[in-house]
């Protein structure tokens, strides 16, 4: 959970991120989708740890402003076929 582009730490490591992933997951896989992707900060690392761990691979990256810094997300995909 962020407020303000903080992350609370009393909701982290409690597996909540898990819940919410595979929830998602299976939501996709019923309505019929083969693919689910995201986009995770080139600088969060513990994000991007997370999602390889449930399967995501690298696929590309995305440039955007945040105010007058330009930040990079790359761009993560799951084959869910």
């Amino acid at each position: 959970y962020l407020m303000g582009g903080r992350s609370l730490p009393s909701f982290q490591h409690k597996g909540l991120g898990n819940v919410l992933l595979d929830y998602a997951e299976d939501t996709a896989k019923k309505e019929g989708y083969d693919y689910m992707w995201l986009g995770v900060y080139e600088k969060n690392i513990n994000a991007q740890h997370f999602y390889k761990r449930h399967g995501f691979e690298g696929l590309s990256d995305h440039t955007f402003q945040v105010g007058s810094d330009p930040q990079t997300d790359w761009l993560l995909l799951k084959n869910l076929r």
